[in-house]
């Protein structure tokens, strides 16, 4: 009888349910009116049913350069360069279910949101543009800083994998694509007088209307890592050979 109870822990009651915590173990009495009113196979059904979810991402931003049909990060002293730790890359979706298992471990999703990009060229370069060509040029007497911004909205389509104990934070695996329309561009400059000035172009700096993407996500629970890698340039030719990229943090409740 000594042994028993010195393995039971202190009982807790919430209305018609008794919980008595042992060492390694809890055990949940309910109270048999309690249980003929509880539809267990509904609760199950609606979380299986569940459709809708969140996710936010923030992160860095920078570019690849593509040489001779091989990809590199951008070089510290190409103009296109950017400064890792003021660029950003931030936004969220509204994410879809579309398809899962029966035991909920593998699912393919879809959504809609939107996202901004900031690149801070570490160069001081004044970004122009004519009617078919963008262009760098260096400032570095008169400009402080230089930023190019593209706002796009956008429609991913993501398969995952859940692994280890569903009901403890599972590691999720996911990966796919994202089509991204864009809706603005422009640049901002700050001149050596402390004078903020935003350019604007009707060609939208010759940025692509319509952008692909791959993406990559590593969560626990509801935290995780993303990668995500632009499949067009930044810009058409002559500064086609420039692919953005971005990582960071992202929170979803889905």
């Amino acid at each position: 009888m000594f042994i028993l109870f010195s393995k039971i822990g202190f009982g807790q009651t919430s209305g018609d349910t008794i919980k008595i915590e042992t060492k390694n173990k809890a055990v949940l009495i309910i109270n048999k009116q309690t249980v003929d009113n509880w539809d267990f196979e509904a609760e199950i059904e609606q979380k299986r049913n569940k459709k809708f979810g969140f996710e936010l991402f923030y992160g860095t931003s920078g570019c690849f350069e593509k040489i001779n049909n091989n990809f590199y990060l951008t070089d510290p002293n190409s103009l296109a360069s950017t400064n890792y730790l003021t660029s950003y890359h931030w936004g969220s979706n509204l994410a879809i279910n579309l398809i899962q298992s029966e035991n909920e471990r593998f699912f393919l999703n879809t959504g809609f949101g939107f996202s901004i990009s900031s690149l801070n060229f570490s160069s001081n370069v004044q970004l122009s543009t004519d009617q078919n060509t963008t262009f760098f040029s260096v400032d570095s007497t008169n400009l402080k800083w230089s930023k190019f911004s593209v706002h796009q909205i956008q429609i991913p389509l993501i398969s995952g994998v859940k692994i280890g104990n569903l009901s403890k934070n599972p590691i999720g695996i996911q990966f796919g694509g994202e089509l991204a329309l864009r809706t603005n561009a422009f640049s901002r400059v700050k001149s050596a007088q402390n004078n903020i000035t935003k350019h604007t172009r009707k060609n939208k700096f010759n940025t692509p209307l319509i952008q692909f993407s791959s993406i990559l996500k590593i969560c626990v629970g509801n935290i995780g890592f993303y990668g995500k890698v632009f499949l067009r340039p930044l810009f058409e030719a002559p500064l086609a050979t420039y692919y953005p990229f971005s990582c960071g943090i992202i929170f979803a409740n889905f």
